[in-house]
């Protein structure tokens, strides 16, 4: 069944709601990623193509064997091939070039990450782009419809006026060098290999919705085109991707642990609620033996219901953990982490609750978060339904049975 339904809010845009009656644990979305990559601080733990834990599991790694380069990290030569395939044979120049300059050397750990991120968006982009204006035949990057297009990407919000000073100065860096790796080193190699080029794959189509004036856009040079359209697509990054988290390498007494950053097109009309009924777990597709990887998807988020929900009811889902610190703040450190990040005041349920300090509408509160967090013994791990619970861990649950995705504790729903 058909769980979600589209409308246009006049002030939030595109939200999702629950086209009918929603039983507790029912799987609402399933999405794979558009873009995805192994974060900095899991790199040499995460294989970039497979994306198991490497160090986890004891399985030696596999390096790029060309001229130096140490960005990509493997568990099989059958990842490295696989990968090289996709994404790195058009990245590795690059990567080597700005290793020997030391080029990325003003940029932040995360900047990088997102950078990296983005340049496997535009290799698949232009895969896109040339499989369909093209009568020659590639292997194909985008035979997963639920991780979509770039149409869907580039339609996604950029809140380009909401960014500081700072952060634009920062996108603009990243922006000369996305612009440098896809004129100087995307499109030559993808022309040697593939055959020549429409001009319009140099193109990003127009945003409707941009938020910045270009009265003499018709006179720009097509560089100076590609640059702003670059920066529009970070900022559209930066508002509309996901961390991928788990609890497997400090354990569930400690916040989720990051190990990839990931852009998925169909999840990102889920609202905010720190009292969300919606959650998800990813699923990174681990491999079914040593030598047999599991190629053919990328890491997959799940959205379930967490309660029961009522037709017609908004789907909303926390982009911050609900399980806050025991700082004495009442949710002052979430809101000004939503505001820093997502430019918004939240007004949930939850918020309000918090700053009116009313005890009544607290303890409501507890009640609703109480079954989505595990809480036991400090545990700090979401609830996941039967289907979706880490059965190798705790055996198959039986039937209402929920999974704590940190400790594997199982409660049952009432």
């Amino acid at each position: 069944m058909d769980y979600v339904t589209t409308k246009v809010h006049p002030m939030k845009g595109r939200c999702y709601f629950a086209a009918a009656d929603i039983p507790a644990g029912a799987v609402i979305m399933r999405s794979s990623p558009y873009s995805v990559i192994p974060d900095s601080p899991s790199k040499g733990k995460v294989c970039t193509a497979c994306f198991s834990f490497t160090h986890l599991e004891s399985i030696p790694t596999v390096l790029c064997t060309e001229g130096g380069c140490d960005q990509v990290v493997y568990c099989s030569m059958e990842c490295r091939n696989h990968d090289w395939g996709q994404y790195h044979q058009y990245e590795c120049e690059s990567f080597q070039y700005w290793k020997r300059q030391d080029s990325l050397q003003g940029l932040s750990e995360y900047a990088r990450d997102y950078l990296w991120l983005l340049i496997r968006l535009l290799i698949r982009r232009t895969q896109e782009t040339f499989s369909r204006d093209s009568a020659v035949k590639i292997e194909s990057i985008t035979k997963d419809s639920k991780s979509g297009t770039f149409d869907q990407v580039w339609n996604l919000i950029s809140n380009r006026t909401q960014f500081s000073d700072s952060q634009l100065e920062e996108f603009d860096t990243v922006a000369k060098v996305l612009e440098g790796f896809l004129l100087n080193q995307l499109l030559p190699k993808i022309r040697a290999d593939k055959g020549d080029l429409d001009a319009d794959i140099l193109k990003f189509p127009v945003d409707p919705r941009s938020e910045v004036k270009r009265a003499s856009a018709d006179s720009w040079s097509l560089r100076e085109s590609i640059h702003d359209s670059l920066i529009d697509l970070i900022c559209k990054e930066e508002c509309n991707s996901f961390g991928l988290y788990t609890y497997q390498f400090e354990g569930s007494h400690q916040p989720r642990q990051g190990y990839a950053l990931a852009l998925y097109t169909s999840p990102v009309f889920f609202n905010h609620s720190c009292v969300p009924n919606v959650g998800h777990v990813t699923f990174r597709f681990p491999r079914e033996s040593p030598k047999v990887p599991d190629l053919s998807r990328k890491p997959e988020m799940v959205f379930f219901a967490t309660r029961a929900i009522s037709k017609g009811e908004e789907l909303l889902l926390s982009y911050v953990e609900t399980s806050d610190p025991d700082d004495g703040t009442l949710g002052e450190t979430r809101r000004k982490q939503l505001k820093d990040i997502f430019f918004f005041d939240c007004d949930c349920i939850r918020c309000d609750a918090e700053r009116s300090k009313n005890e009544a509408a607290l303890k409501k509160v507890e009640e609703l978060l109480d079954f989505q967090i595990c809480l036991n013994d400090g545990c700090r791990g979401l609830m996941v339904p039967p289907e979706l619970g880490l059965v190798e861990k705790i055996g198959q649950p039986e039937s209402g049975a929920w999974t704590c995705e940190g400790c594997g504790l199982v409660r049952t729903i009432n």
